[in-house]
């Protein structure tokens, strides 16, 4: 039952993060590097609540292709790309605090990845 508590509060901080990427998905004046800060948040808040709802124990990371390795090593098959999920990752530090990020940077296809991540959770965490 602890497990299921602690999936369902992550789950619910990263529903926190995907409301904030709605309400800013086209607004120009949010920054993508903070934009998809949100984006990465709400990615790994998702991955840990899986991996908490099954008893796998994660290390404290930020890392994504961290998390998809465990959920993979479990045999839990995550429905995203590794490398469409590790592409987030940067978001979580590096990018918060530096002024160059990549240009094309899509803040669709990041909407929509998380938006896959949320309905695959929903499937596991019950």
């Amino acid at each position: 039952m602890k497990q299921l508590e602690e999936a369902e509060r992550l789950l619910k901080k990263a529903a926190e993060d995907e409301c904030l990427l709605d309400q800013t998905l086209t607004n120009e004046k949010v920054a993508d590097a903070t934009w998809g800060f949100h984006a990465q948040q709400a990615a790994e808040k998702i991955l840990k609540a899986v991996l908490v709802s099954r008893q796998v124990t994660y290390p404290k990371t930020h890392d994504l292709a961290v998390l998809f390795e465990l959920l993979s090593k479990h045999g839990i098959g995550c429905p995203v790309a590794i490398d469409d999920l590790d592409a987030l990752t940067p978001f979580a530090v590096a990018l918060r605090y530096d002024d160059e990020m990549d240009s094309d940077f899509d803040r669709k296809k990041a909407r929509a990845l998380v938006a896959e991540l949320r309905s695959w959770s929903k499937s596991i965490v019950k």
